[in-house]
């Protein structure tokens, strides 16, 4: 009789970070030849031949060469996993953010407290999330469709969290206020980013942290929060 190794890694698991490692060689193709060749004269085939895979594969991971290019983001909602403080760990970083936040106190400060924790993050961090992030914002500020495409994303994003927020048990705001919220907060991480690109020469470097708090600190101004 055969006995399992409780060691091995389940099938489940084996297939899911197999197609995350396809969907991130696919996107790291993506952008190399959109900062080499430009957005229009890169095509789906030349991402795919790039990645080793078919169009047809390429098709199974994404819809465009916009969104392979923008997935690379998806580094950002990962760091909010990481930091996650439950116990068992969180299935996604939705669950991270919803799971650390305390009933009964403002949605807004505990959202951008937890994005400042992942800015933190990336500052201490020197590896390929940084630079990814890095290529993709500053070819979103090159690329109109690029930008399309992330502001999607975003809103998708978006979407799940208000929704998550707004039903937990006892939530603290309904559907509609949670999306507010959650939008005013990625709007802050968006102008942060951009900013973020727009400095990267200046010396002393800015840090991302030094540029969400001035952001945060003007859009309560303007807000009258």
């Amino acid at each position: 009789m055969h006995t399992p190794d409780p060691t091995a890694t389940p099938p489940g698991d084996l297939r899911e970070r197999r197609r995350a490692e396809t969907g991130a060689q696919i996107t790291a193709a993506a952008l190399t030849l959109i900062e080499r060749e430009g957005i229009e004269r890169t095509t789906v085939a030349d991402i795919a031949r790039e990645a080793g895979i078919s169009p047809r594969t390429f098709f199974r991971y994404f819809p465009s060469k916009e969104a392979a290019a923008v997935n690379g983001q998806i580094a950002f909602t990962a760091a909010i996993q990481a930091l996650a403080t439950t116990e068992p760990a969180p299935a996604s970083a939705l669950d991270a953010i919803v799971a650390n936040m305390r009933a009964g106190a403002p949605l807004l400060p505990q959202l951008e407290s937890a994005y400042r924790r992942v800015l933190l993050s990336l500052e201490r961090e020197r590896g390929d999330t940084r630079e990814q992030l890095f290529r993709i914002r500053t070819l979103m500020l090159r690329h109109a469709s690029l930008r399309a495409a992330s502001l999607l994303y975003e809103d998708n994003n978006d979407l799940r969290l208000a929704r998550a927020l707004s039903e937990r048990p006892a939530p603290a705001a309904d559907l509609d206020e949670c999306l507010l919220i959650v939008h005013a907060a990625s709007f802050a991480l968006r102008i942060t980013f951009d900013e973020w690109v727009r400095r990267s020469g200046e010396l002393p470097a800015v840090s991302l942290t030094e540029i969400y708090d001035r952001v945060t600190s003007l859009q309560r101004r303007v807000l009258g929060a």
